[in-house]
């Protein structure tokens, strides 16, 4: 980090001491070091691994308002996960782990993984079956990275170290995340883990009427590689992403990166300003948000049905169009009460363009389901999983 840091104090004594900068042009100059260095810094926390893609990954989540825009837009990436190993060294160590060769483990399995994390990264796959009249098992297979507990040591006991000099009250802390970190690094413990939260919530009734949390493969489970059951749907954060952006459009922004930059800039002036209900809220200037600060929760739900009918009706548009250019092209008419009549290669144009009903997501309904089971876990069990619990998404 030192590079860094040097840069950017020989800028400010530079644009200061030397160049008596205004203000304004300070921040230029701030604002071109950050763009010409966040990826730097995304390249050096890639390369270190370990605990510090975990905490820029928790940067480029809550950031907005905190670090310079720069840096958060550079560590986004972070979110969808590391680059992969290859096929090559993750054979290897699933071979090694298990003492089975992967033809005699499965009957498929895809050498681009779905996703790439901090110490580990899956992979979908098809389990062969362990006696003749077994069916192959779509699973998802989690394999660990070899170097991470050396690196994780490393990183731990640098951690500990550092608190022990500068922060002694906080030892206690920096032990327990070395608990947890050294647990989550055996796969075995995080089995027993999934296997101890569905039988939790089933006693609870939310499981899996609410949740369905993923079963574990039992005879693909050691140190560092676990197969569970391969269940289809779309991320949390897909969904709240697709909300942000209807909801953007409907208050007319650009898209939900255009609000969200928004919201971070009047929250900064909020506190800048003091904070607190007199010192100017987060209004965003428009009518339609000062309704929504006014009238509150009810406002917000009629603000939702409002995008989502306004989505609708602009996917209906575009597909109209998109239809009619390209069946007119073919010289057929495009009059609705025409529709039934053409052939079928056009029908399935017609539902391929858009015009066919959108699944659309409870988003609502999710994160009640999420608060409601997280509840029960935290606030009545007291076994609780975050990682995997999946939500059923209301359609």
């Amino acid at each position: 980090m030192t590079p860094f840091i040097l840069k950017y104090k020989w800028l400010k004594i530079k644009a200061e001491k030397i160049d008596h900068c205004t203000p304004d042009e300070l921040e230029v100059r701030l604002n071109m070091l950050r763009t010409e260095q966040a990826p730097k810094l995304v390249d050096l926390i890639i390369r270190m691994g370990g605990i510090y893609v975990k905490l820029g990954q928790v940067m480029s989540t809550i950031g907005q308002g905190l670090l310079p825009q720069q840096y958060v837009d550079a560590l986004q990436p972070l979110q969808d996960g590391m680059p992969p190993r290859d096929y090559k060294q993750v054979s290897q160590i699933i071979e090694k782990s298990t003492g089975r060769t992967m033809g005699e483990l499965f009957v498929d399995f895809d050498i681009m993984p779905i996703g790439a994390a901090s110490i580990a990264q899956v992979h979908k796959a098809t389990l062969r079956p362990q006696t003749e009249e077994g069916r192959p098992i779509p699973v998802v297979v989690k394999v660990q990275y070899p170097e991470v507990a050396e690196m994780f040591e490393a990183d731990l006991s640098n951690l500990e170290l550092a608190t022990r000099l500068f922060a002694p009250e906080n030892i206690d802390i920096a032990k327990a995340m070395r608990k947890r970190h050294e647990n989550e690094l055996d796969f075995r413990l995080e089995a027993k883990n999934m296997k101890d939260c569905t039988r939790d919530m089933q006693q609870h009734g939310v499981e899996p009427s609410l949740v369905r949390i993923p079963r574990v493969i039992e005879a693909l489970c050691t140190r560092d590689v676990l197969a569970m059951e391969y269940l289809q749907g779309i991320s949390l954060s897909d969904a709240i992403q697709e909300e942000q952006h209807s909801l953007a459009k409907a208050l007319g922004k650009k898209d939900g990166d255009e609000l969200k930059k928004v919201l971070a800039g009047r929250m900064r002036e909020h506190f800048e300003n003091g904070g607190g209900a007199g010192s100017g809220g987060l209004m965003l200037g428009s009518k339609k948000m000062k309704l929504v600060n006014v009238f509150g929760p009810s406002a917000a739900a009629s603000l939702r049905l409002y995008a989502s009918l306004r989505d609708s009706i602009e996917n209906m548009v575009i597909g109209a169009v998109k239809v009619g250019s390209q069946i007119q092209n073919r010289g057929i008419g495009t009059n609705l009460a025409q529709m039934p009549l053409i052939s079928k290669d056009d029908r399935s144009l017609i539902a391929d363009s858009g015009m066919k009903k959108k699944r659309k997501i409870n988003l609502g309904r999710a994160l009640k389901t999420l608060v409601h089971v997280s509840g029960i876990q935290l606030m009545i069990s007291g076994v609780y999983n975050a990682d995997v619990s999946i939500l059923y998404v209301s359609l």
